[in-house]
Formats: C-alpha cells, sequence, structure tokens
C-alpha cells in the first residue's frame, strides 16, 4: 500500500472536512461537520495542523489524524480511514506520526477516547501501547424532557471572571473536552449559586445549547438535583449535552433522573512517551 502521510496544514479547511466526513460516514456516531464546526473543534481543543495529518495513496487522501497540545501532553482527535482503505496499515501509519510528532515535541504523554464498541480502532491503540484507564459517558437531554417534581429556588449570577476561577480549582483530572481549557474556550459561560454558600453550577450556554456543566464537587446530592433543575427552568429550550463524565461519577444517576439519557461511552486510553 503506497500510501504517504501530509501535515494536515496543508489542506484547506474545506478539504480537512470532506476528508473527516468520507472517513467517518459510516462511524457508530458518524459526528458529520462543516468547515465552520471543524475550525471551531480545533480552536476549542487546541488542534496544532502541523502536528496532524492526513494520509494518501496516489496522490487521493485516504484517512486523517489530527493532535491536540497542551503543555507536555498530546491528544489525538478527528482519526479516521476511508472505509475503501482500512485493515491495510494506514490508521497505524497516521497514529504511528501523531505519536512521533509528540515526541518531537517533548511531550510526556498522548491520550485518546475510543467509542465502546469500535473494537478494530481500541485493538490498533492497545498494539502501539495505549492503556485504557476510565470509562466515560456522553449524556444528552432534549428540551421536551420533563423535569420531575422540585421546590424552585433563588440563584446569585456568578461573574465569568468568578467561573474561570472556581473552574480552575474544581475541575480536576478532567479529559480533554472537560479539561478548564476547553470550558473556557467554548464561550458563553455563565454561571449562578445558590445563597449561603450552599453550592454553584456553572456552564457554556449558546442560542439552543448548553454544553460543559460543572456542577460543584462539594455540594449534597439534593443541592446538585436543585441547581440542575434550576438550570433547566432558566434555559427551557435548550438541548443539553454533558460530554466524558467519568462512567462512576455520583451524578450519573441524577442526570438521568431529570431525563438525560446516554448517548454513548468512551475508553479513555493514554500512552507514555
Amino acid at each position: 500500500m503506497a500510501v504517504t502521510l501530509r501535515p494536515a496544514s496543508a489542506y484547506t479547511m474545506q478539504e480537512l472536512t470532506s476528508i473527516y466526513n468520507q472517513a467517518r460516514s459510516d462511524y457508530l456516531v458518524p459526528m458529520q461537520m462543516t468547515p465552520v464546526q471543524l475550525a471551531e473543534h480545533l480552536r476549542r481543543y487546541d488542534i496544532a495542523l502541523e502536528a496532524s495529518c492526513v494520509a494518501e495513496e496516489d496522490g487521493q487522501p485516504c484517512g486523517l489524524g489530527m493532535l491536540g497540545v497542551r503543555d507536555d501532553r498530546a491528544w489525538i482527535t478527528r482519526l479516521g480511514v476511508l472505509l475503501s482503505h482500512r485493515r491495510k496499515g494506514a490508521g497505524h501509519l497516521i497514529v504511528a506520526w501523531l505519536i512521533e510528532c509528540a515526541r518531537g515535541l517533548a511531550l510526556r504523554r498522548v491520550q485518546l477516547e475510543v467509542i465502546h464498541g469500535n473494537d478494530s480502532a481500541r485493538k490498533l491503540f492497545e498494539s502501539i501501547g495505549f492503556k485504557g484507564f476510565r470509562d466515560l459517558v456522553v449524556l444528552q437531554r432534549a428540551p421536551t424532557a420533563q423535569l420531575p417534581p422540585f421546590t424552585e429556588v433563588d440563584s446569585e449570577p456568578i461573574h465569568v471572571h468568578t467561573c474561570a476561577k472556581l473552574l480552575e480549582n474544581y475541575v480536576l483530572d478532567a479529559s480533554w473536552v472537560a479539561e478548564p481549557r476547553s470550558i473556557l474556550q467554548t464561550g458563553g459561560l455563565t454561571g449562578f449559586a445558590l445563597p449561603s454558600g450552599r453550592g454553584w453550577l456553572i456552564c457554556c450556554a449558546a442560542l439552543d445549547q448548553i454544553e460543559h456543566i460543572v456542577v460543584d464537587p462539594s455540594a449534597s446530592r439534593d443541592t446538585a438535583r436543585s441547581l440542575l433543575c434550576h438550570l433547566h427552568t432558566r434555559f427551557p429550550a435548550h438541548i443539553t449535552t454533558v460530554e466524558n463524565i467519568p462512567a462512576d461519577s455520583r451524578l450519573v444517576p441524577l442526570y438521568q433522573s431529570l431525563g438525560y439519557t446516554v448517548a454513548f461511552q468512551r475508553l479513555e486510553m493514554a500512552l507514555a512517551l
């Protein structure tokens, strides 16, 4: 297989989007994107296009992989190979390129997530040396979901600068997309607190969507429930996504009791360099 690899920075955003969508057209969770959405993904998650790559065979793109870089860590994302080129070594070549780029940047660790059920990808990563260490879930809630009976509470807004400080102090050991930097770079940061220091909630709210919910980890279950119910009374028409929450988090059953469903699960993996 005459596969060559080129830096993703050599391609336009339109070209990268087209390659990505073709590679993910039959994926377990397709996640099709527009050029605007892909560019936003690159910005939010610190993707280095010069350390990312596109695979070509006879001059035609057949796959790609992208590398996020933060401090001394890297994150593999948007990895995909066209169906006609799978099981021929292209995926292994792409991942090897990304790892070598991480080594060239003197990074200490590469991390990624693989969706449960994508056994071929998991086997590929394990063959290279990645180890799975945590199960994550992606939860979604439709605006039509009903809240159980609850007592409405008063809240006080949290200034955006205070939100940023709280995130830095309380979002510990999060996956790449849920790290404070990812949340801050998403935009639309909003937060509120219950009186008397009972607890707080921070999220990113756009026109029709809520993302990156962070609930005060010191709040009791009842307080966390009140915070989430209050959130949905404030934003009743919003679709809500909680991405990459640890599967064993105490909040998962609470989210589910409020109309959230598990969209899919991921295994978080890492490779020490």
